[in-house]
Protein backbone atom coordinates (compact mmCIF):
# COMPACT_ATOMS: atom_id res chain seq x y z
CA UNK A 1 0.00 0.00 0.00
CA UNK A 2 1.33 3.13 -0.80
CA UNK A 3 1.44 6.70 0.88
CA UNK A 4 -1.70 8.07 -1.23
CA UNK A 5 -3.48 4.89 -0.45
CA UNK A 6 -2.71 4.24 3.19
CA UNK A 7 -3.97 8.45 3.44
CA UNK A 8 -7.16 7.53 1.83
CA UNK A 9 -7.60 4.59 4.07
CA UNK A 10 -7.04 6.86 7.07
CA UNK A 11 -10.18 9.62 5.58
CA UNK A 12 -12.05 6.43 5.55
CA UNK A 13 -11.53 5.30 9.09
CA UNK A 14 -12.01 8.91 10.11
CA UNK A 15 -15.69 8.97 8.85
CA UNK A 16 -16.39 7.26 11.77
CA UNK A 17 -15.28 9.76 14.17
CA UNK A 18 -13.94 7.14 17.23
CA UNK A 19 -10.88 7.39 19.20
CA UNK A 20 -9.81 3.95 18.43
CA UNK A 21 -10.59 4.43 14.60
CA UNK A 22 -8.14 7.42 15.24
CA UNK A 23 -5.78 5.90 16.24
CA UNK A 24 -5.81 3.60 13.82
CA UNK A 25 -5.31 6.48 11.06
CA UNK A 26 -2.40 7.71 12.55
CA UNK A 27 -0.99 4.25 12.75
CA UNK A 28 -1.32 4.00 8.88
CA UNK A 29 -0.17 6.96 8.19
CA UNK A 30 2.53 8.22 11.09
CA UNK A 31 2.45 10.66 12.91
CA UNK A 32 3.92 14.01 10.58
CA UNK A 33 5.08 15.44 13.62
CA UNK A 34 7.19 12.93 14.98
CA UNK A 35 8.62 11.83 12.31
CA UNK A 36 10.18 15.81 12.05
CA UNK A 37 11.12 15.54 15.71
CA UNK A 38 13.29 12.81 14.99
CA UNK A 39 15.78 14.62 13.05
CA UNK A 40 16.52 16.11 16.18
CA UNK A 41 17.81 14.26 19.24
CA UNK A 42 19.50 14.88 22.57
CA UNK A 43 23.17 14.26 20.67
CA UNK A 44 22.29 17.69 19.09
CA UNK A 45 22.50 19.87 22.43
CA UNK A 46 24.43 18.74 25.76
CA UNK A 47 23.42 19.72 28.70
CA UNK A 48 25.39 22.01 30.66
CA UNK A 49 26.56 23.97 27.66
CA UNK A 50 25.48 27.06 26.18
CA UNK A 51 23.93 27.53 23.13
CA UNK A 52 22.40 30.04 20.42
CA UNK A 53 19.73 28.74 18.51
CA UNK A 54 16.99 30.47 15.92
CA UNK A 55 13.48 29.20 15.90
CA UNK A 56 11.36 30.17 12.83
CA UNK A 57 10.60 33.56 14.43
CA UNK A 58 13.52 34.56 16.88
CA UNK A 59 16.76 34.11 18.73
CA UNK A 60 17.05 32.47 21.86
CA UNK A 61 20.45 32.43 23.73
CA UNK A 62 21.11 30.12 27.08
CA UNK A 63 22.49 27.04 29.17
CA UNK A 64 20.93 23.60 27.88
CA UNK A 65 19.29 21.65 31.08
CA UNK A 66 17.17 19.04 29.89
CA UNK A 67 15.46 17.92 26.64
CA UNK A 68 12.55 16.04 26.09
CA UNK A 69 10.89 14.56 23.37
CA UNK A 70 9.93 17.60 21.89
CA UNK A 71 11.48 20.74 23.87
CA UNK A 72 15.12 21.68 24.89
CA UNK A 73 14.71 23.62 28.52
CA UNK A 74 17.01 26.71 28.78
CA UNK A 75 18.40 28.27 32.33
CA UNK A 76 19.88 32.01 32.11
CA UNK A 77 18.61 32.44 28.60
CA UNK A 78 17.75 35.59 26.61
CA UNK A 79 15.26 36.29 23.47
CA UNK A 80 17.58 38.13 21.21
CA UNK A 81 15.46 40.75 19.41
CA UNK A 82 18.22 41.98 17.39
CA UNK A 83 21.81 40.52 16.81
CA UNK A 84 23.56 43.81 15.29
CA UNK A 85 25.83 41.99 12.59
CA UNK A 86 25.46 38.46 12.86
CA UNK A 87 28.69 37.17 12.76
CA UNK A 88 30.07 39.59 15.04
CA UNK A 89 27.50 38.88 17.06
CA UNK A 90 28.27 35.00 17.20
CA UNK A 91 32.29 36.01 17.59
CA UNK A 92 31.71 38.16 20.30
CA UNK A 93 28.64 37.37 22.08
CA UNK A 94 27.43 41.11 21.64
CA UNK A 95 23.95 41.65 20.65
CA UNK A 96 22.08 44.90 20.15
CA UNK A 97 18.72 43.99 21.95
CA UNK A 98 18.77 41.50 24.88
CA UNK A 99 15.99 40.82 26.70
CA UNK A 100 16.86 38.01 29.50
CA UNK A 101 14.06 35.99 30.26
CA UNK A 102 15.72 33.37 32.88
CA UNK A 103 13.79 30.02 32.35
CA UNK A 104 13.03 29.14 28.94
CA UNK A 105 11.49 26.56 26.81
CA UNK A 106 12.14 26.06 23.10
CA UNK A 107 9.97 23.50 20.95
CA UNK A 108 12.48 21.36 18.91
CA UNK A 109 9.93 21.22 15.90
CA UNK A 110 10.27 25.06 16.15
CA UNK A 111 14.33 25.19 15.96
CA UNK A 112 15.79 25.97 12.47
CA UNK A 113 19.51 26.19 13.22
CA UNK A 114 21.91 26.76 16.50
CA UNK A 115 25.51 26.08 17.72
CA UNK A 116 27.61 26.80 20.60
CA UNK A 117 27.37 29.71 22.75
CA UNK A 118 31.09 30.17 24.38
CA UNK A 119 30.70 33.61 25.92
CA UNK A 120 29.37 34.64 29.13
CA UNK A 121 25.64 34.58 29.17
CA UNK A 122 23.93 37.82 28.83
CA UNK A 123 22.39 39.18 31.80
CA UNK A 124 21.26 42.53 31.20
CA UNK A 125 18.33 44.06 29.26
CA UNK A 126 19.73 45.69 26.05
Amino acid sequence: MDKLEKMQAAIDILKDQDIDALKSALALVGDPVQETLSNVSDKDFEVGKNYFVRTVTFYVVGKVTKITNNMVHFEQASWIADTGRFADAIKTGDFNEIEPVGIWFVSLGAIVDGGPFNHTLPTKQK
